[in-house]
C-alpha cells in the first residue's frame, strides 16, 4: 500500500510453512505456523510480544468451563517423511500472571480430541513452563516480556504426535478455560508467521549530512540471515554489503537517503538471504520541522485504578522519584533534563503533608526552577456540575501555594475529562491562570478517538485557541493535545526506547497529513495507564534522540513554559472562541443522584453562609471553611469509583472506593452544618419561638380540578397540551445491554399539575414516586418529587418531562450571569445530547415563557432524551459498537430533567436507592428577561437564611 506521506508495503513470499528454529525444551526443530485463521472465540485488541504487529487475540477465561477459543494452524507439509514422529507448531500467546488470583487450568484439544491440560501460574516465574500428556503431546510457554499490568507475553510451542496430523491438512486447536469462576485468561494472537518486510520512510532529518532514514522492518523466522536493500535502479549484486541482519522474529534495518524539498517516489527492493520479500514504491515527502514538547505527568485518578489511599502513595512516590531524576540529569543538555508536571494540587497537598523539611525545600526549589510544573487545578473536576462560585474553589489552593512559597502557577491541566463549563474561564482569569492544557480521554480504536467524548478531539485536538470568558473581558489560551493524555498508554518505563521511534513517526505523519500549521507540538507523556509511574529512562531517550536527529527536536517540557512560548510565537495568529464547552461526563454523577443533589444544595448553602457572614461581619473558622469547600470540590472530582464498578459492583475494591467517595458528600454536610451552627445561622425555627416569620405571598391556592386560568400570559388549558400530557411526565428507560444500549420501554404517571396535592406514582424500578405540588400567588409553582428508588443493575434511567406548549420556543441555559442556547453560545466540540444548567433553564418565545429551576438537578435534555443505542462502529480492528453523539442541537418546548441513570460501563455506580428528591420551581413570564431569570435562579437555589442574635 502506498500513501502520500507514509508508505508501508509488504510482500509475502508464500505463507510461512516451516523453518528451522531453536525452541526452549524441544531444541532445534522445523516449526510450523501455529495460527492461520479463526474458528471461534471472543476477539480482543491487546498488547502482545510484537505490539505493533500482533494486535488482536482470541480470548478464553476460567469462568464457567464453556468459554472456548479455536483456530486453524498452517497445513502440515505434504513433503514430510513417513518416519517423522512429531510436528512442532508455534504461535504468539499470553496469559495473566501477576494479576491472577492463583494458578488456572485450561484444556487443549487437537482436532476436537482432548489432548492435555495446562496450568498458568500466578507469576512470571518460571519464565518457561510446560505441560505434557501421556502420549507425549507437549505444550511449552516461552516467556518474553510483561505488559503494563505485569502479565506474561511470549510464545506457545506445541509438539504434536503424528497420529493427530494429516499431511497437507491443518490442525484445529481449541483451548477451554476450566470452570473456576475466575476472569483469568489465556490468549492466542491472530498473527501469522510470514516471511515479509515493511518499508517506511521516516519523517526525520538526521544531523549527519541532513539525510533521512528508510526503515526496513523484517519478519523472519529461522536462523539469522543477511538483509539486502536496493533503491531505485541500484544493481542487485551480492557483493553489496548487507544493510543488516534479520534475526528470528522482528528486526529493523536502516538505509539513509538525501532529504527532499518536494515529494518524490522511491523504489525499494528487499531480500532476506536470497529471497526477494519486498519490491515496492514509496513516497519520500519533505520533512516539516517540529519541536515536540513531551509533557511528562501521571494522570491523577483519585481511585479507579487503585484504592484512594494507594493513589496518595503512588503520587507521593512519583514526586520523590522526580526529585531524584531532576538531580541526576541536571548536567544533561537543557531539553533532556528531567521535568515533571503535577496535574493535581491534591497530590501536592498530600506530598507537603508527609515530606520532611529538606524534601519540601527540594520540591519548592524544583518548582521555582521549572523542573516541576504545577497545574492550578486542585483535581480534575466535572465542572458542569459546579456553580460559578464553586469553580473558584477549584483553584484556591494554587493561591495559597503562591502566597506561602511564591511558586509560579499560571497554567491548568485538565486531564481525561471532555468539556468544561464556560464559567471556568472567569475563575481561571480571576486567579491569574492564563493557560489551559487539555488532555481528554484518548482511545484511538473507539469511533470518536476516546470514551464518551463526542466530537471533542475532532473539533479541538491540536487546534489552539483563545477562549473568551462569559463577561467578554478575559481570555485564556487553550491547547488540546491531539492524542489526549493517553497516547503513550501501554508503554512501560523504558518502552519508548524500543517502540518510540515508530510512534513518533506515525504522529509526525498524521500532523503533516492534516496540515497542522505550527512547529510546536504538545504531546502528553503519561505511561502505563492512569496513576502511571515516572519513566526514569525518558531523559536518556530524549538526549540520545536529539544527538541523532535534527528534526523533530524533543523537549521535556514544563507546561507553563510551553504555553508561554506558544503564545509568544503564535498567540496573535490563533482564533478566539466564546461560549460554553458543554461537557460530556456529568451524566455519570447521576448514578448517585441523591448524593449529587445533596451536594449541590450544600454548595449553594455554603456560599450563602459566606455572603451572610460578610454582611454581618461574622467570622467563619478558616479550617472549617477550607474543609467544607474541599469536600464539595472533591465530590465533583471525576473519579467516582473503581474501573470495575459496573462489572463487579460488590467486589471489595469497588465498595471500598465508593465509601471513600461518599465520605466527601457526608463530610460536606457536616462541615456546612458546623459553619452554620458556629455563626448561629439556622434554617429551622427554635423549639419555643418568641417570633414568627411569615411569607405573605404563599397562601394556599387551589383551582377546581379540570378548570383553567391564565398564568402571566401562558394558557394552562389541557386542550393546548399534548394528548394525555401534562406539565410533568415521568419517562423511564431500561435496557439489557451495556452503557450504550438505549430503548424506551414505558411511560407512566402522566398527570395535570394545575392544583395543589400529593400524588403517589409507581414507575418500574421504584417503590413509588411521591409528588407534592404547591402554587404561589406570585406565579411560582413548586413540584417536589421524592423517588423511592429500588436498587436496579439492569441499564436504566429516569427523566422528568416538562412538555410545554410554547410555539417557536427558544431554550436558554443559565451560565454565570449570561446564558447559551442549543443553537448558539457554545464552542466546537460541545456535547449536544444534554446540557448543564448551573441554576436555571428557560423556554420561551417572543411573548411568553417559563423559567425552571431545580436545585438538585444539573442535567437537561431538550426535545428528546439521550439515545444510548450502540450504533457507532469502532475503528480499525475494534469490533464493538458505541453510542453515537448528536452533531447538533435545537430548541424545543419540551424539556427533560435527566434525573438518574446507570448507563456508564466503568467508574460510576451500578445501582442506587432512594429516597431521592428533586424540587422543580416554575415561574411563568412574558417576554424573556435575562435579569429576571438570573434572579429567580438565585432565589430558588439560595433561599432565605435566618440567624439568632
Amino acid at each position: 500500500m502506498t500513501r502520500s506521506l507514509l508508505a508501508i508495503a509488504a510482500i509475502s513470499v508464500a505463507q510461512f510453512c516451516c523453518a528451522q528454529v531453536d525452541l526452549p525444551v524441544f531444541g532445534s526443530q522445523h516449526v510450523i505456523n501455529g495460527y492461520a485463521k479463526d474458528i471461534e472465540g471472543e476477539v480482543l485488541s491487546y498488547f502482545s510480544v510484537y505490539p505493533e504487529h500482533a494486535t488482536t487475540a482470541l480470548l478464553t477465561r476460567c469462568t464457567d468451563g464453556q468459554k472456548a477459543i479455536a483456530w486453524e494452524t498452517a497445513v502440515v507439509p505434504a513433503s514430510e517423511r513417513e518416519s517423522t514422529q512429531y510436528f512442532y507448531f508455534s504461535w504468539i500467546a499470553a496469559h495473566n500472571s501477576t494479576t491472577s488470583d492463583g494458578d488456572r487450568s485450561f484444556d487443549l484439544y487437537i482436532n476436537d480430541t482432548p489432548a492435555l491440560t495446562f496450568t498458568t501460574h500466578h507469576s512470571t516465574k518460571p519464565a518457561t513452563w510446560s505441560a505434557a500428556a501421556e502420549d507425549s503431546t507437549k505444550l511449552v510457554f516461552e516467556f518474553s516480556k510483561m505488559d503494563r499490568h505485569g502479565d506474561a507475553h511470549g510464545f506457545a510451542h506445541l509438539r504434536v504426535p503424528r497420529k493427530y496430523c494429516t499431511l497437507g491438512q491443518p490442525l484445529k486447536l481449541k483451548v477451554v478455560g476450566h470452570a473456576q469462576d475466575s476472569p483469568d485468561w489465556f490468549m492466542t494472537f491472530r498473527y501469522k508467521f510470514e516471511e515479509k518486510a515493511e518499508v517506511e520512510v521516516m519523517p526525520f532529518v538526521l544531523h549527519y549530512r541532513q539525510q533521512q532514514d528508510v526503515q526496513v522492518t523484517t519478519m523472519h523466522f529461522g536462523k539469522p540471515e543477511a538483509v539486502f536493500v536496493w533503491f531505485n535502479g541500484e544493481e542487485e549484486t551480492w557483493s553489496k554489503q548487507p544493510a543488516g541482519m534479520a534475526l528470528n522474529g522482528i528486526s529493523r534495518t536502516y538505509r539513509m537517503i538525501d532529504k527532499s524539498s518536494q515529494a518524490k517516489e522511491l523504489r525499494v527492493r528487499v531480500r532476506i538471504g536470497e529471497r526477494l520479500v519486498t519490491d515496492t514504491v514509496v513516497v519520500v515527502a519533505p520533512v516539516i520541522h517540529r519541536d515536540i514538547h513531551l509533557i511528562h505527568h501521571s494522570h491523577t485518578d483519585i481511585g479507579y485504578s487503585h484504592l484512594q489511599s494507594e493513589v496518595e502513595v503512588i503520587q507521593n512516590n512519583n514526586i520523590f522519584r522526580a526529585l531524584e531524576l531532576i538531580d541526576r540529569t541536571k548536567d544533561y543538555p537543557k531539553d533532556s533534563r528531567f521535568v515533571w508536571n503535577v496535574e493535581s494540587l491534591w497530590a501536592v497537598e498530600n506530598f507537603l503533608g508527609i515530606a520532611s523539611e529538606t524534601d519540601k525545600q527540594r520540591f519548592i526549589a524544583a518548582v521555582k526552577s521549572g523542573s516541576i510544573a504545577l497545574s492550578a487545578n486542585y483535581a480534575n473536576i466535572l465542572t458542569g456540575l459546579c456553580t460559578p462560585e464553586e469553580m473558584h474553589w477549584i483553584v484556591e489552593y494554587a493561591d495559597s501555594l503562591r502566597a506561602w512559597y511564591d511558586l509560579p502557577i499560571n497554567s491548568a491541566m485538565q486531564t481525561d475529562i471532555p468539556g468544561m463549563s464556560w464559567s471556568m474561564v472567569d475563575a481561571y482569569a480571576a486567579h491569574g491562570i492564563r493557560y489551559l492544557s487539555q488532555g481528554p480521554n484518548y482511545i484511538p480504536d473507539m469511533p470518536d478517538g476516546g470514551d464518551r467524548i463526542g466530537s471533542t478531539l475532532r473539533e479541538q485536538g491540536d487546534k489552539p485557541y483563545w477562549w473568551k470568558g462569559t463577561t467578554g473581558k478575559d481570555s485564556i489560551l487553550v491547547w488540546t493535545a491531539g492524542q489526549g493524555y493517553g497516547g503513550w498508554h501501554g508503554f512501560t518505563a523504558g518502552a519508548i526506547g524500543e517502540r518510540g521511534t515508530r510512534k513518533i513517526a506515525a504522529y509526525m505523519n498524521e500532523l503533516a497529513a492534516k496540515g497542522y500549521p505550527y512547529d510546536m507540538v504538545q504531546w502528553r507523556y503519561n505511561i502505563v495507564s492512569d496513576n502511571g509511574p515516572v519513566d526514569s529512562t525518558i531523559s536518556d531517550f530524549v538526549r540520545d534522540w536529539n544527538e541523532k536527529y535534527a528534526s523533530p527536536h524533543l523537549i521535556l517540557a514544563n507546561v507553563n513554559d510551553m504555553m508561554a512560548r506558544f503564545e509568544a510565537k503564535y498567540g496573535k495568529q490563533i482564533p478566539t472562541w466564546s461560549g460554553d464547552f458543554t461537557p460530556y461526563w456529568e451524566d455519570g454523577a447521576y448514578s448517585t443522584a441523591k448524593e449529587e443533589g445533596d451536594v449541590r444544595v450544600l454548595s449553594a448553602r455554603l456560599f450563602n453562609l459566606i455572603d451572610a457572614a460578610k454582611i454581618l461581619n461574622k467570622a467563619i473558622d478558616p479550617h472549617l471553611l477550607y474543609r467544607a469547600k474541599r469536600s464539595i470540590v472533591m465530590w465533583h472530582e471525576h473519579t467516582w469509583g473503581s474501573w470495575n464498578s459496573i462489572s463487579e459492583p460488590d467486589a471489595p475494591f469497588t465498595t471500598e472506593q465508593w465509601k471513600y467517595k461518599k465520605a466527601f458528600a457526608d463530610s460536606a454536610g457536616w462541615y456546612v452544618g458546623e459553619i452554620a451552627g458556629e455563626a448561629r445561622f439556622a434554617s429551622p425555627l427554635p423549639a419555643d419561638p418568641d417570633s414568627l416569620i411569615i411569607d405573605p405571598i404563599v397562601p394556599n391556592y387551589r383551582t377546581e380540578r379540570g378548570s383553567w386560568r391564565m398564568l402571566d400570559g401562558m394558557e394552562a388549558d389541557p386542550a393546548t397540551w399534548k394528548s394525555k400530557g401534562g406539565l410533568l411526565e415521568w419517562w423511564g428507560e431500561r435496557g439489557t445491554d451495556s452503557v450504550q444500549n438505549f430503548r424506551p420501554k414505558y411511560k407512566d404517571g402522566v398527570f395535570n399539575v394545575r392544583y395543589r396535592s400529593r400524588f403517589p406514582l409507581v414507575v418500574e424500578g421504584t417503590d413509588s414516586i411521591v409528588v407534592h405540588l404547591k402554587e404561589h400567588l406570585n406565579g411560582t409553582t413548586h413540584i417536589a418529587s421524592v423517588i423511592h428508588k429500588n436498587s436496579i443493575r439492569e441499564k436504566e434511567s429516569l427523566h422528568l418531562a416538562l412538555p410545554f406548549y410554547i410555539p417557536n420556543a427558544t431554550v436558554r441555559i443559565g451560565i454565570s450571569d449570561t446564558c447559551v442556547t442549543p443553537e448558539s453560545g457554545r464552542i466546537p466540540g460541545s456535547n449536544n445530547d444534554f446540557f448543564c444548567a448551573q441554576r436555571w433553564i428557560d423556554v420561551s418565545n417572543d411573548s411568553m415563557g417559563v423559567t425552571i429551576v431545580c436545585p438538585q438537578g444539573a442535567l437537561w435534555e431538550v426535545g428528546e432524551m439521550v439515545d444510548e443505542r450502540k450504533v457507532n462502529p469502532g475503528a480499525g480492528t475494534n469490533p464493538e459498537l458505541y453510542k453515537a453523539w448528536k452533531t447538533e442541537a435545537h430548541s424545543s418546548s419540551t424539556l427533560y430533567l435527566y434525573a438518574l441513570n446507570n448507563y456508564w460501563h466503568t467508574n460510576f455506580k451500578a445501582d442506587q436507592e432512594g429516597p431521592i428528591t428533586f424540587d422543580i420551581y416554575l415561574k411563568m413570564h412574558g417576554p424573556f428577561k435575562l435579569e429576571d431569570a438570573r434572579r429567580f435562579g438565585l432565589e430558588m437555589t439560595r433561599p432565605l437564611i435566618t440567624w439568632w442574635k
